[in-house]
């Protein structure tokens, strides 16, 4: 099964972030292309059985106007551990707070590759119920659609428009650590 994985690392940090737990991209996307999902991580009860092929896997992640070189050495580690990754500077909330939204950057590089016609699956790592209807258009066109997160804080719609939802484990040490670095408090 070619597989396409697209993680919305702002999305995901500010959940896990909240619960306690510094996200790992690495191990997600390795529990991802996993042969088998095991059917305690999936709501379905039908669960890929198929190898599947990762034709690629994205990391969208913010990069703070003062990048400290952390962020560019852990940016160099998913690069060379061949997950991609594409940045840009995050901007200043209204109160102050790091925000960066990456909901357009992440459709269209999904619908580039969707329209290939090169992929039988697409993997979200996000909560993000705007990305539903990316979802559903990618299940028109007879793509099988997961949406992966923590099941509590995934979007109904999002939910509802995935073939398959996969909720991680807090205490699946590859894809979490119990404690956030300096450089990821700030984005």
């Amino acid at each position: 099964m070619r597989t396409l994985i697209l993680i919305d690392f702002s999305n995901l940090n500010g959940v896990y972030r909240s619960l306690g737990k510094r996200v790992l991209p690495t191990g997600i996307v390795k529990v991802l292309s996993s042969r088998y999902l095991s059917a305690a991580r999936t709501q379905s009860l039908r669960v890929s059985r198929e190898d599947r092929e990762v034709i690629d896997a994205i990391v969208y992640a913010a990069t703070p106007s003062s990048q400290p070189d952390g962020i560019q050495r852990w940016h160099d580690h998913l690069r060379h551990t061949g997950i991609n990754v594409m940045t840009k500077v995050a901007r200043v909330g209204e109160h102050g707070e790091q925000r960066c939204n990456f909901d357009v950057e992440m459709a269209v590089d999904a619908m580039r590759l969707l329209s290939r016609n090169i992929l039988d699956e697409i993997i979200l790592v996000t909560h993000d119920g705007d990305f539903s209807y990316l979802l559903d258009e990618a299940r028109r066109n007879g793509i099988h659609t997961v949406v992966a997160g923590h099941e509590e804080r995934i979007s109904k719609d999002l939910k509802t428009s995935a073939h398959e939802v996969v909720n991680f484990d807090l205490g699946d040490r590859s894809c979490f650590e119990d404690r956030p670095t300096e450089e990821e408090s700030v984005i």
